[in-house]
């Protein structure tokens, strides 16, 4: 997979590769000898240290470094996760090579970018979580909600 995107990247004039790496440690020597690359394709299922573990290094080294996860983890809880630890991207390791390029493309001009694969996994599970806390509502609770809705003085 690495050596497909690499591949994929020499084909365009604005890219280059500048770092490879097998593993989560591999990745921060090189980048403590060669410097920060402007985006990193971070594969979260990195043997040693994973994505989640470099990503968290990365934010306390860098002030905001531009990481695209890329991954076979489509659940939204991943997703969340790699969110919440400021991934500026989210790949899912099926997308094709335009979609990829896309996000790089949009990455790199923007600062992030989330596709619309990855806002539909978000939107469904946050759907579902609501539909779940609406079905725990109690009927006083409920009572409560539709006072507060008529906007009657108390």
């Amino acid at each position: 997979m690495r050596t497909a995107l690499a591949n994929l990247l020499a084909t365009r004039d604005n890219y280059k590769v500048s770092i490879q790496a097998e593993n989560g440690k591999q990745l921060l020597d090189q980048i403590d000898i060669q410097g920060l690359p402007d985006i990193i394709l971070l594969d979260i299922s990195m043997p040693v240290m994973d994505g989640f573990e470099i990503m968290s290094i990365l934010k306390r080294r860098y002030r905001n470094p531009n990481v695209v996860a890329i991954t076979t983890y489509n659940d939204h809880m991943t997703i969340l996760r790699m969110t919440a630890l400021g991934i500026n991207g989210y790949l899912f390791k099926t997308s094709e090579p335009e979609e990829i390029l896309t996000t790089l493309d949009s990455v790199k001009r923007n600062g992030q970018y989330f596709s619309e694969a990855v806002h539909d996994k978000l939107f469904r599970a946050s759907k579902n979580e609501l539909y779940r806390k609406i079905g725990t509502i109690r009927q006083k609770e409920l009572s409560f909600l539709k006072y507060l809705c008529t906007q009657n003085d108390i």
